[in-house]
């Protein structure tokens, strides 16, 4: 019988989330999808989304990821004593993206009659 194990034992299931929720998830890997604003700090390393929600996050970029000129999503953890983003990753998600859809989608994620649709 073949019997599949996951890759890495630490690996949880991560959220989707949009600016407003950034607070509840100090400490927490997240996903954030948003649409590039500007460098805020290139000493600090640091840059501004423009989340689905309209809300503007601050990224931090430690490893000095490529950074998408348009839409993009970054995951990434959640500074536990502020409301920043540390990136692991920075994926282009190209221009046409609906962010729309995108802030229902994450609602619909964390809506708890909806939650085990979205995890493993």
């Amino acid at each position: 019988m073949l019997r599949l194990t996951p890759i890495a034992t630490s690996c949880q299931p991560q959220t989707r989330i949009v600016g407003a929720d950034v607070p509840k998830y100090r400490g927490k890997m997240v996903h954030l999808v948003g649409r590039f604003i500007s460098i805020e700090n290139a000493s600090d390393k640091t840059f501004a989304v423009l989340a689905a929600d309209d809300e503007e996050v601050i990224i931090v970029n430690p490893h000095d990821l490529p950074i998408p000129p348009k839409k993009l999503e970054v995951v990434g953890t959640v500074e536990e004593d502020t409301d920043r983003i540390i990136a692991v990753s920075v994926i282009s998600l190209g221009d046409s993206l609906d962010m729309s859809l995108v802030r229902k989608a994450a609602s619909y994620m964390q809506d708890p009659r909806f939650r085990d649709l979205f995890t493993m």
